[in-house]
């Protein structure tokens, strides 16, 4: 809150400032700023994502369209993409994959790795599924394949189709 607080204190005090002072007011942001990037890089392995998310918001404001702000963001996306990934969270990993690659566009090519792992993740998912005789999953993970790689759909749809028929067909009979 004190964060919050110097950042709203900052905006007033540029507000009403002349060129000379605004100079010296975008001194101490960046300041600030750069303290708070250096905090959580150094110390994200001490506090929660969501207070190091938090802070990085905090240093945004600060600094708007900080490159090393933006980078350690997405690093944070990431991190908690994995972290949804490795509990089975697959939706929530997607949605911190794309926010890392939304705020800091050169994490994609690292991110698209971790994306084709969950595409891996989730055929596996459809096959045991299939095994189980659960085709509402089937579809489902299927689904969630072309959402992430849409040029796999091509493959795909062909299945879903099949597969919705026969989940239709198991309800009229069933």
């Amino acid at each position: 809150s004190d964060f919050d607080e110097a950042v709203e204190w900052f905006d007033a005090a540029e507000a009403e400032a002349d060129d000379e002072l605004i100079i010296e007011i975008q001194s101490h942001r960046k300041n600030m700023a750069y303290e708070i990037m250096d905090s959580v890089q150094n110390y994200k392995n001490q506090m929660t994502i969501a207070d190091a998310e938090k802070l990085m918001m905090i240093a945004l404001e600060l600094l708007p369209g900080n490159k090393r702000a933006n980078k350690i963001l997405a690093g944070l996306y990431f991190d908690k993409g994995m972290l949804n990934t490795d509990i089975g969270n697959y939706s929530e990993a997607i949605e911190n994959y794309f926010r890392a690659i939304e705020v800091y566009p050169p994490i994609e090519t690292v991110v698209l790795e971790k994306l084709d792992q969950l595409i891996n993740a989730f055929m596996k998912d459809a096959y045991l599924a299939a095994k189980a005789g659960e085709l509402h999953l089937v579809i489902k993970s299927l689904k969630s394949i072309i959402e992430l790689k849409p040029a796999l759909s091509m493959e795909w749809d062909s299945y879903i189709v099949q597969l919705e028929s026969q989940l239709e067909y198991q309800k009229k009979d069933g």
